[in-house]
């Protein structure tokens, strides 16, 4: 990967996302320039607090695996 000003490579990241944030989820992504968008790193946790798995929402899950970018494991709960 080039590096952009100064050399310099950035990855985009949004971190923290369960499925309580499926609604802010567009907004976050929108925040970014279009050209990076397609290089964020997304930061899931995948059972926020003990309180939000995955496993009880297919429809976040499946919102996440169909964004552009990657998918980060970020914590165990």
């Amino acid at each position: 990967m080039e590096g952009g000003a100064g050399g310099k490579v950035y990855l985009p990241e949004i971190h923290d996302l369960y499925p309580g944030m499926t609604q802010k989820l567009g907004p976050m992504i929108a925040a970014f320039p279009e050209a990076a968008r397609a290089h964020i790193a997304y930061s899931v946790v995948p059972n926020w607090m003990g309180h939000d798995p995955l496993t009880d929402a297919p429809d976040f899950v499946e919102k996440l695996t169909a964004l552009p970018g990657y998918l980060v494991l970020h914590g165990l709960t």
